[in-house]
Order: structure tokens, then C-alpha cells, then sequence
């Protein structure tokens, strides 16, 4: 009798071979995890983009009064120092509104795929392993024989370990640029007390306060407690105010992962 297509297969009659039944199946379900984790993906660079975009217009106000402050303050005291703060803000803003409306997210992709290709043994810092993922078996009889409770556990355990690897990663490579952004605060605050303590200017120093909170901030983020705080905050949010982390477009259903499975795989 058959089903709906896409979502139910149809049984099968006796003179049909059942193992390519579940060949069949099993290709159903591998497309239709790939569609689904692809989708998501989709939705969340898209949310990052849209963040990023707002968060520009504020950066662009407060970097473009920073700039014209600079400047009238080099020419009133006739002191080239002044222009300090235009080169990193400048260098800032253009490098969020290339990331925001040019290029970089294309670029960022094709640097991936070449890393890919490559086999970069550094993007697999913590390979997953079978006992990791509570002996999950390879054959198909012994997945189809399986409990959905159990499969839903594996499934679970499994998205758990790709959670804890992406924070692990990303707590990784926050420490490791953390080393440069202590060095060039540092070369930035002695520049700042050198022309101060030459032209005499106390005010030289006042740029050195948002820096040194900067750092700390940084520092707090790599090695102190920034993450449990954002988790509780994270959690809160969660409670008192769902409606703000409702996925785009709304909740993904089996309709749009099977359109996309086909749009895909099955050309």
C-alpha cells in the first residue's frame, strides 16, 4: 500500500528485495540528516550575518565620532599623535563592512574547502569514537532492530559531542589570540605614555582605560568564568523570554528537508 511520498516508503511486496528496501531507507534517512543539518547551518550564518549588519550601524557611528574628534583635536593642537585612534578604528569598520556586505563570507568559504581538501589534521582535534557514541553499530539490520529510545540517546550523545568539540575549538582559539591581543595593547599603551610623557599631554592616557578593560574582558573570555556567566545568562533567557531565540522562518519541517533532499541529492 503506498504512502505519502517522501515520508513513507512503500511496503514492500514479497517478490521485492528487501535488502534494497532498506538500502533505499537508509539512503532516505543519510539525505534527509544532511538536509536538515545543512538547512540549520543556512539559518544560523544567516542570523550571524544579520547580527553583524546591526551591530555595524553602531560601530560606524561611535568609529566615525572617534575619527572626527581625532582629527579636529590634531589640528587644534597641531599634533599628528592625535591621529591615533583613526588608523585602528578605520581598519576595524572596513574589516566589519567587508564582512558584512563584500566578499568574505565567500572567501571564508572557498579558504574552508581548501582546508577540507587539504585534510587539515587540525580540524579534527577530538575525533569521535565508537565508544564515545555508546557502540553505535554500522549494520543496517542491527540499526533497524534498535529501540527509537536508543537512537534517540545515540542521537543526542552524538550532537552533545559535536557541542562540547565546536566550545572546545572555539575556547582554543580564543587563547590563542589573546597572545596578540595582549601584545599589541601593550605596544598601543606604551605609544600613548611615551607621547604623553614627551608633549606633556595628560589626556594621551585616557585611551589606555578602554584597552586595559579590553584585555581584562578578553582574558575573562579565555581563561576565567565568561562562559559559565553567558550560560546562565543563556539559560535565563531560555525561560523568561523564548520568543527571542525562535528560529528563523520558524521550525523546520519534513516538507522543506524533503524539497531541499531533492533539490540536492537527486539530480
Amino acid at each position: 500500500m503506498p504512502g505519502r511520498e517522501g515520508l513513507v516508503l512503500h511496503v514492500p511486496s514479497r517478490s521485492l528485495d528487501l535488502q534494497k528496501f532498506l538500502r533505499e531507507t537508509e539512503q532516505i534517512r543519510i539525505e534527509r540528516e544532511l538536509a536538515l543539518m545543512q538547512i540549520r547551518e543556512s539559518r544560523r550564518l544567516a542570523l550571524k550575518l544579520a547580527e553583524e549588519r546591526e551591530k555595524l550601524n553602531w560601530s560606524l557611528c561611535g568609529g566615525a565620532l572617534v575619527v572626527v574628534l581625532s582629527t579636529l583635536s590634531s589640528f587644534h593642537h597641531k599634533n599628528l599623535l592625535h591621529m591615533l585612534p583613526v588608523f585602528p578604528t578605520a581598519t576595524f569598520l572596513g574589516y566589519k563592512a567587508h564582512f558584512c556586505y563584500g566578499d568574505q563570507l565567500q572567501r571564508i568559504k572557498e579558504n574552508s574547502l581548501n582546508l577540507i581538501e587539504k585534510d587539515d589534521e587540525r580540524l579534527n582535534l577530538f575525533p569521535a569514537s565508537l565508544n564515545e557514541m555508546k557502540g553505535m553499530k554500522s549494520a543496517l539490520f542491527d540499526e533497524i532492530k534498535r529501540d527509537a529510545d536508543e537512537k534517540m540517546e545515540l542521537r543526542l550523545a552524538m550532537l552533545d559531542l559535536n557541542n562540547n568539540q565546536n566550545e572546545a575549538l572555539e575556547l582554543s582559539k580564543r587563547r590563542e589570540q589573546f597572545g596578540f591581543e595582549v601584545l599589541a595593547a601593550a605596544t598601543t599603551t606604551a605609544v600613548l605614555l611615551a607621547a604623553g610623557s614627551i608633549y606633556k599631554r595628560k589626556d594621551l592616557v585616557v585611551p589606555i582605560v578602554p584597552l586595559i578593560m579590553g584585555i581584562g574582558y578578553r582574558y575573562d573570555a579565555a581563561f576565567g568564568t565568561n562562559r559559565e556567566s553567558i550560560r546562565e545568562s543563556a539559560e535565563k533567557i531560555l525561560k523568561t523570554n523564548p520568543e527571542l531565540v525562535q528560529p528563523i522562518a520558524g521550525a523546520i519541517t519534513l516538507r522543506q528537508i524533503d524539497e531541499y533532499r531533492k533539490a540536492n541529492f537527486q539530480k
